[in-house]
């Protein structure tokens, strides 16, 4: 029996061993990995991006801004634009009136 209990804690312990042996970092995963410097600028770099979002984020509510200027000031002069086209066709009508007025004086 206390053979057999040796016997379970030397399994156990080779267990161990070997899910140590597959699982532990190499020396070039160790190499591999990020340094305190790399996540130090790995940082820097993540809000330097931070700050250039924020700064086209400012500029887009600009642009959106001076877009809608140009939209609203688009349908006042659309507006303007059909009342000149509605006020000349009402002045050419009544200049073909006349015309036709002086034709038939004419005749």
């Amino acid at each position: 029996m206390e053979e057999n209990k040796i016997q379970q804690q030397l399994d156990e312990i080779l267990e161990i061993v070997l899910f140590i042996k597959d699982n532990a970092a190499s020396k070039e995963d160790i190499k591999d990995m990020a340094t305190k410097a790399d996540i130090a600028e790995l940082k820097a770099d993540i809000q330097s991006l931070k700050s250039d979002l924020d700064d086209i984020k400012i500029r887009l509510a600009r642009l959106e801004a001076k877009f809608e200027i140009l939209e609203k000031r688009d349908r006042e002069d659309s507006g303007a634009f059909a009342s000149d086209i509605l006020d000349f066709k009402k002045r050419l009508l009544a200049a073909e009136k006349n015309i036709v007025k002086l034709q038939r004086q004419v005749v």
